[in-house]
């Protein structure tokens, strides 16, 4: 059953970045009591040969995903990079802006989907799509972040924001 949240709740949003970090966190989420979330995101990147993962609860384990890129094709992962067709995560470049939406399947006790679409304005306008699935089935979604692969390679004003959906039950 569903219980719906109308309008829907925003929980919160991360401030806009002030400076270069690494890891883009938000935190304070409650996947069991919650069960599904909205995540938009901006990724400024500021730093060349920058990967970015999407991490639950900061981490890249339990994974599996099928990441796609719409022009160049897709590969299958063991995270939530975004990655063209071979099996390496694709590398932006400073100045690139990532734009992108996210829902999360939160509630545990059974694999969790993830799927996310995004746009990067870049010299090449290009689109990723991941879908996948968080496999830890026992641990509560407390956090969601994007990380870069290059120390201080999210750049200022990258933000997250979270929307609860509905309660799964």
């Amino acid at each position: 059953m569903y219980q719906s949240f109308p309008p829907y709740q925003l929980d919160s949003i991360t401030p806009a970045l002030g400076a270069a970090t690494t890891t883009l966190t938000f935190s304070g989420l409650d996947g069991d009591s919650i069960g599904d979330y909205w995540i938009d995101y901006q990724i400024n990147v500021a730093q060349n040969a920058c990967s970015i993962t999407a991490r639950p609860n900061g981490v890249v384990t339990n994974q599996k995903a099928l990441n796609a890129d719409r022009l160049v094709g897709g590969t299958q992962r063991t995270d939530f990079a975004f990655a063209r067709a071979g099996t390496s995560p694709f590398l932006f470049t400073s100045g690139d802006v990532i734009y992108g939406w996210a829902y999360f399947r939160a509630k545990s006790g059974r694999a969790r989907y993830y799927q996310a679409q995004t746009f990067i304005d870049q010299a090449t306008d290009d689109c990723f799509e991941v879908f996948g699935a968080w496999t830890d089935t026992t641990t509560n979604l407390t956090s969601f972040d994007f990380t870069a692969g290059v120390a201080s390679g999210i750049g200022t004003g990258s933000f997250i924001r979270v929307t609860r959906m509905y309660r799964r039950t």
